[in-house]
């Protein structure tokens, strides 16, 4: 074969592979890093936007709860202490997911996801004795320190830019708000069409929806995982990480208190319940607008330091 042939060959060989990567050009954009990262946060955000509808519907449904078990709402407050014994023991017990394989994760978070629908779905009918109540939500409880430090930990470890890492969270965060503002809209509305207990069975339904966005993403690789563990290992505590742990112990406990008790203080104060429907409405608003517009810009334009973020948020 002379030297032209072998060039005119060598021309060709290159045009067919040039051809097949123009072929292939929608199929590695649908593999490509950025998009699969996308479509991790946005089931992420999704998931916690139900995780939020969840957490938030201790509040609204207590009047309803409380006529179903022939109580008053005050004998519900053991729900709340309930809630905060679970979330101590199981958050805890949380710990331990740090040992799990990376790619398990999305499997257990798809079965925890279930497990608190299912056990949200069974609170209506939980609901005609005062102890059965308490159990079934103490169940429906468990899960939920091990949803979020799992979806939180999976979002922090998207992008490898602390200042987008940020912004991917407070975006996250914001999706859990955005749930809290539908359940309280959902048992506004939906509970004068359908009645009290459809809210949590649309609820708990839309939550075991959301469970199977986990099976739909790539599986996670443990390689990184154990490199992430190593390097993990060689960090220290600093006295910053404890403050800023206590600090968001206390505004957890804040969020809580003003989303579970909002309604029915404001109502046993003499308000009417559409202003303390509409007070809560608009608490949710500004905590998932703080974190999807504001939190996320700041993050993304100045870029600051986390310690001056903490601060300038505990102000």
């Amino acid at each position: 074969m002379t030297e032209a042939q072998k060039s005119q060959k060598a021309m060709r060989r290159a045009e067919s592979l040039k051809l097949n990567d123009l072929s292939d050009e929608p199929r590695a954009w649908l593999g490509s890093r950025k998009f699969v990262t996308g479509l991790r946060l946005v089931a992420y955000t999704v998931s916690m936007m139900v995780f939020g509808m969840i957490c938030s519907a201790l509040g609204p449904s207590i009047p309803w709860l409380a006529e179903n078990a022939d109580v008053s709402p005050e004998t519900l407050g053991y729900l709340p202490a309930a809630q905060a014994v679970m979330c101590i023991i199981s958050g805890l017990a949380s710990s331990v997911v740090a040992l799990l394989p990376r790619r398990y994760h999305h499997c257990l978070l798809c079965v925890l996801t279930l497990w608190l629908a299912g056990f949200f779905a069974l609170l209506p009918a939980a609901s005609s004795s005062i102890f059965t109540l308490i159990l079934v939500y103490a169940f429906q409880v468990l899960p939920r320190p091990w949803i979020g430090q799992m979806t939180n930990l999976l979002v922090s470890q998207l992008f490898d830019d602390p200042s987008i890492s940020s912004a991917a969270q407070s975006l996250n965060q914001g999706g859990f708000a955005l749930g809290c503002v539908s359940m309280v809209l959902l048992e506004e509305y939906a509970s004068e069409a359908f009645g009290g207990a459809a809210v949590f069975y649309m609820a708990g339904g839309f939550t075991a929806l959301s469970a199977f966005l986990f099976l739909v993403l790539p599986r996670l690789e443990d390689q990184q995982a154990e490199k992430e563990a190593g390097s993990s290992q060689r960090l220290s505590i600093s006295a910053f990480s404890v403050a800023a742990a206590c600090l968001s112990v206390l505004a957890v406990g804040v969020e809580v208190a003003c989303g579970t008790w909002l309604i029915t203080a404001m109502s046993q104060t003499g308000f009417d319940s559409s202003v303390a429907s509409s007070s809560t409405v608009v608490f949710w608003i500004l905590f998932a607008m703080s974190r999807l517009v504001l939190a996320p810009a700041l993050c993304k334009i100045f870029r600051p330091r986390p310690s001056f973020v903490v601060i300038l948020g505990a102000t």
